[in-house]
């Protein structure tokens, strides 16, 4: 587990160095550092790293490449394997069949997203940096695999949903990216419902709301569960999870509530500093104003966060619907940082450290207790050990 606390002592160190520097190459070359390195370590890790990489990934690539392509949809149909998946293993598997070209190509389209997210729209690197690795999301993307693939493919669809490109361009993007996903894996279906999201607008007291709607969510945890399944339709592979002994139940302790409030807070703060501009828009300038683009792209960013707080809450009850925050979690890579500037200069100050210590004594834990135990992270072995 060193190698992990190598990287965040890296990564404070060279981000400490980079927010001092008065350059915006500087912070750049940061961000390309730091998430280089993340994609290494995934890239270079033996394939006992990782539980269902341990488990069934890697045995299953190994199985797909010696499967023609007519044999694939096949092949998905016995398995829980999406199509989209099953090919993209095939095709992997034909540039080559080595089990360590599969770990790296598939750690960095699923890392690769989330550092173009953080670098188009985060106002601190060091700070989304750390968070990434803190928040232990390193961990889940060298274990569930397929479907952080999903939600690399979905990072890159919000991107596109949070362009100045016309609204037209944008929905078609944003559609064909989602269905994409959800032929890695079948949940990402779920996030065509941000095209609503994107058009509600935020404020703090609209979002107060959640609050309410996060306990009725959870009161009501099994009714929720039935109308997702019933929008992914007949041939879904979730049912299966209702009876399940780990997925069909949640868990309630001090890892879970920490793992809820750490996201929960970001929401939190965003509802008490948020303060929207005062500026006037007609619809010629929406239209041209980059700013007003920047508004709607902050208030989607705390939505998000919001959705992942409600899922959040949801591992008290069911395990298995805690999965779809997946989507919505790199989104408090942003909110955290781009809320603290509405904050006054002295607040701001104490805050900030606030937020890195308590994530970092979050990490510290996690990798301690939990590493092994959730994500097969530790103990960490290069593939040539």
């Amino acid at each position: 587990m060193l190698i992990y606390f190598i990287l965040l002592i890296n990564f404070l160190l060279f981000g400490f160095i980079a927010n001092h520097v008065k350059d915006s190459k500087v912070r750049v070359i940061y961000l390309i550092i730091v998430f280089f390195l993340l994609m290494l370590i995934a890239s270079l890790r033996d394939p006992s790293v990782g539980i269902d990489l341990n488990l069934h990934y890697g045995k299953n690539y190994l199985l797909i490449k010696n499967y023609s392509w007519n044999q694939i949809q096949a092949y998905s149909n016995r398995t829980t394997y999406e199509i989209g998946y099953c090919y993209f293993c095939k095709l992997l598997s034909t540039i080559n069949p080595n089990i360590q070209f599969f770990i790296a190509t598939t750690s960095i389209f699923s890392i690769l997203p989330v550092e173009i997210l953080v670098y188009k729209y985060s106002e601190d690197y060091c700070m989304s940096s750390v968070l990434f690795l803190c928040y232990c999301l390193f961990y889940m993307y060298m274990n569930i695999i397929r479907q952080a693939l999903a939600v690399g493919v979905v990072c890159i669809a919000c991107i596109v949903l949070m362009s100045n490109k016309s609204e037209k361009i944008k929905n078609i993007g944003f559609i064909l990216l989602v269905v994409i996903a959800s032929t890695i894996h079948q949940s990402a279906i779920l996030c065509l419902l941000l095209l609503i999201v994107r058009k509600v607008k935020f404020n703090p007291q609209k979002g107060m709301l959640v609050i309410p709607v996060g306990v009725i969510v959870l009161v009501n945890y099994q009714i929720l569960y039935n109308i997702i399944i019933k929008i992914l339709g007949e041939t879904n592979k979730y049912e299966r999870y209702i009876d399940s002994i780990t997925e069909g139940v949640g868990s309630f302790n001090m890892q879970s509530l920490a793992n809820f409030f750490l996201v929960f807070g970001a929401y939190i703060i965003a509802c008490l500093t948020y303060r929207k501009s005062n500026a006037q828009f007609d619809n010629s300038t929406i239209k041209n104003s980059s700013f007003y683009h920047d508004i709607r792209n902050e208030e989607f960013e705390i939505w998000m966060v919001g959705i992942a707080a409600v899922c959040r809450l949801l591992i008290f009850k069911m395990n298995i619907i805690a999965r779809f925050s997946y989507y919505f979690l790199p989104f408090i890579l942003l909110v955290y940082p781009n809320i603290l500037k509405y904050m006054k200069r002295y607040q701001r100050k104490y805050v900030k450290k606030i937020i890195y210590f308590i994530f970092i004594l979050y990490f510290i834990w996690m990798t301690v207790k939990y590493a092994n135990l959730f994500y097969g992270a530790v103990p960490y072995k290069f593939f040539w050990q």
